[in-house]
């Protein structure tokens, strides 16, 4: 068993913007999460209703369709990380 001696994850993600034209499938950030349960293993999945970005199980954020963005506007992205221990801890 893999229990939970961590209270606290920490996410970060690498860049916050997106090149205009950016094509579908274009790697925009990296995450990565700090957790004192070194031998843990985390995956990542996106919040909300997210349709211009997507995430892998590795935790890259790429573009899946920005056709509805225009130059300039802000897209409040939502990332959920969660790691294997017992109790299951999650960061958002």
């Amino acid at each position: 068993m893999n229990y939970n001696c961590s209270h606290q994850i920490f996410l970060n993600i690498s860049e916050n913007s997106v090149p205009v034209g950016s094509s579908s499938g274009s790697v925009i950030g990296r995450l990565a999460v700090k957790d004192d349960d070194a031998e843990q293993t985390h995956t990542f999945e996106l919040g909300g209703q997210s349709t211009a970005f997507q995430i892998s199980s590795a935790g890259e954020v790429s573009v899946k369709d920005i056709s509805g963005l225009s130059k300039g506007s802000f897209v409040d992205l939502q990332v959920v990380a969660k790691d294997n221990g017992e109790p299951q801890l999650q960061v958002s």
